[in-house]
């Protein structure tokens, strides 16, 4: 309750308390997450005490982001996830629920721009694995991290998005559509 007795929402940070504090012990999976925005957000999340679940497709970086995380003292591992691939994905969420006793969040940050040309000269197949990324990985990690989340009663996903689903621009077409959808 505050000082005036009334009781907080559930979620709400005490007051002087840093609001991160309440991933601490949680197992968070970001997808994304060698480099850029997706290791920002481990990294950050991981000096909050949370349990990092990476998932990439580039191995080397998401190597480097695990073995960073742990002369750091967090628990981090790496999974080789393509976010496009259904079955992947959700084998990946099983198995890191496995390691780690449950998922808590989930950060959907993977995302590809792909082609920089013209809509008339994007071929069907450039347009599609821009899709298949930035669209249906959301939808596959969301989809298979639920149930998980439900077992536990709680959970949190995190869906990144970009400017680029509000206004348009001459380049990436595939890009702006999916950060649309």
């Amino acid at each position: 309750a505050d000082g005036l007795g009334r009781r907080r929402p559930a979620g709400a940070v005490e007051p002087g308390a840093s609001p991160m504090n309440r991933v601490k012990g949680k197992v968070c999976v970001i997808t994304g997450a060698a480099l850029g925005i997706g290791r920002a957000c481990a990294m950050r999340l991981a000096e909050e005490g949370a349990r990092i679940a990476a998932f990439d497709v580039l191995d080397d970086d998401g190597a480097t982001l695990v073995a960073t995380l742990a002369a750091q003292g967090a628990e981090a591992r790496y999974w080789h996830v393509d976010v496009s691939n259904e079955a992947r994905v959700k084998a990946a969420m099983d198995e890191a629920a496995a390691h780690f006793g449950a998922i808590d969040v989930l950060v959907n940050n993977a995302g590809i721009s792909g082609a920089n040309k013209p809509t008339h000269e994007i071929t069907e197949a450039e347009w599609d694995r821009v899709q298949a990324v930035n669209v249906k990985g959301v939808f596959f990690c969301s989809k298979h991290a639920i149930p998980h989340m439900k077992r536990a009663g709680q959970g949190s996903i995190v869906n990144l998005s970009s400017i680029y689903g509000l206004v348009g621009g001459p380049d990436v077409p595939p890009y702006h559509a999916a950060k649309g959808a």
